[in-house]
């Protein structure tokens, strides 16, 4: 068929970009799941947000003793892992309700990542079968994944220049305008601990380490994806040689 390279490429591109969305997927949730996230690392960036020289001046402003700070990590990171969140005890009912709201996020990125993982490799199966027959199968491939790799590359500089140019506290509050129904997320330093523990510089750190947990899965995953590819490709064309011997 003339058209299957075309779709062994597209195939190829759909499975690049899949695997993306499923590392960056498991990245956010790794780090939602990641009890240091809300005790190591927050205690770190409320201190060098507010040059605040020792643990107690950390305590007294994040109101929660080391001890506190980390039962508490550890109930959001297991509440994230559980179907449902628990109410949280040193946490007001406004700041409860909105932990529910992110754990919902989570538990749906958990479910989406699973499904584009698994599309993805499906479309590796695919993609062994329709270029089994091709006689530049590999350069066809790679030109689709070549593709894909420019779409990734396109979202990860349009990301960047939104940065630069709109700084990381306007997409952080868009980010939350878009993903949440309700204004819950408008914490109040005075009466909420939450936005106490975690500043913004704790997000974005938490972010950069996301990229970096996402490139390492998602190098992991097309890795995965080309084998499958390979050995069923293989398989595939010698039973078409055979076939029509």
């Amino acid at each position: 068929m003339k058209k299957l390279p075309l779709i062994t490429a597209i195939l190829a591109a759909l499975a690049v970009i899949l695997f993306a969305v499923s590392a960056i997927l498991g990245a956010v949730v790794g780090k939602a799941c990641d009890p240091a996230l809300y005790m190591d690392e927050s205690r770190t960036a409320v201190a060098d947000a507010l040059k605040l020289a020792d643990e107690d001046a950390v305590t007294a402003y994040i109101g929660l003793t080391p001890d506190e700070q980390q039962a508490l990590a550890g109930q959001i990171a297991d509440g994230m892992r559980a179907d449902a969140l628990p109410a949280l005890a040193p946490l007001n009912d406004k700041e409860n309700q909105h932990m529910r709201d992110v754990h919902g996020l989570v538990r749906l990125a958990d479910s989406v990542r699973g499904v584009t993982m698994t599309v993805a490799a499906g479309f590796c199966v695919a993609m062994a079968w329709t270029g089994a027959e091709l006689k530049r199968k590999h350069r066809t491939v790679l030109m689709g994944a070549a593709c894909g790799l420019g779409v990734i590359a396109a979202v990860a500089v349009a990301a960047i220049i939104a940065m630069n140019t709109a700084g990381f506290a306007s997409l952080f509050t868009g980010m939350h305008e878009l993903l949440f129904t309700n204004d819950l997320w408008l914490l109040d330093p005075e009466t909420d601990v939450l936005i106490r523990m975690m500043p913004q510089l704790l997000f974005e750190r938490a972010a950069l380490g996301v990229l970096q947990s996402a490139a390492a899965g998602f190098v992991l995953s097309v890795i995965m994806g080309a084998a499958v590819y390979i050995i069923l490709g293989g398989l595939m064309r010698r039973h078409f040689t055979e076939k029509k011997a």
